[in-house]
């Protein structure tokens, strides 16, 4: 009421003729004037336009102080939009906002809140869990066959891993010969090299492998969470064990 007595002093400021007389009744929330009928008729359009019921509405409140902003901050930004007879209260426990004003007000309150208590946002942590181990291996070895005359070794079956490439009905001194002829012969892969040599009087073979083992995928947990917020993964297996109680009496 002092509001809407201060706005109607103000313009009566401007009516010619005798001042206007005004009373202000708090208790029964009244303002009395006495004036010209033509001077009332423009304050009484005043009074229309002013006197308008304040409304309560309760606005909850969900992301305050996720996303930066404090209590503190959104309470000052609000204050600052109040009429001068409102009535504002936080309830902290419950996160909800209290205010009795006028409606535009209360439109400027929800734009507020609108850009101050937004939700915050969420990203999505993706992880790797590596069981890392030094298993470096790396292995070789020569295998050779040695022998005066290896053609006649091989036919007499004295080294049984040298094949005489024999076929029906051929002389197995001219097959060795002529599997001689296709070393020395080279084959390799993941699993490693092997170089084979043949000749007169020797076999010799040379392997080689290595491998390396230095890590192994153990899980690939994912996990929510708002943005600036610390999360905490645990992988694990839990393993039961036994556990027994002996209870005795001795006489």
């Amino acid at each position: 009421i002092g509001f809407i007595a201060d706005t109607l002093n103000a313009e009566s400021q401007r009516f010619k003729g005798a001042p206007t007389e005004m009373v202000i009744d708090q208790g029964n929330k009244r303002i009395i004037i006495t004036d010209t009928l033509e001077h009332i008729r423009k304050l009484e359009t005043w009074v229309e336009l002013l006197d308008i019921r304040p409304e309560t509405r309760v606005y909850p409140i969900s992301n305050v102080g996720f996303t930066g902003d404090s209590f503190g901050d959104v309470e000052s930004a609000i204050r600052d939009l109040l009429t001068p007879d409102a009535y504002m209260q936080f309830d902290y426990q419950n996160y909800i906002l209290i205010v009795r004003d006028l409606p535009e007000v209360h439109e400027d309150i929800e734009e507020v809140l609108s850009q101050m208590d937004q939700p915050p946002a969420q990203i999505m942590v993706q992880a790797e869990i590596l069981e890392t181990s030094a298993d470096h291996q790396f292995t070789f070895g020569i295998d050779y066959d040695l022998s005066g005359d290896l053609d006649k070794a091989v036919k007499d079956g004295l080294f049984p891993d040298i094949p005489t490439g024999t076929d029906p009905g051929q002389d197995d001194k001219f097959n060795f010969h002529d599997l001689r002829d296709t070393f020395p012969i080279f084959s390799g892969g993941s699993t490693g090299v092997s170089i084979d040599h043949l000749s007169r009087h020797a076999r010799i073979q040379f392997s080689a492998f290595m491998s390396d083992s230095t890590t192994k995928l153990l899980a690939t947990p994912q996990i929510y969470l708002k943005n600036h917020e610390e999360a905490h993964i645990e992988v694990g297996s839990e393993v039961p064990y036994l556990t027994s109680n002996f209870y005795g009496t001795t006489v």
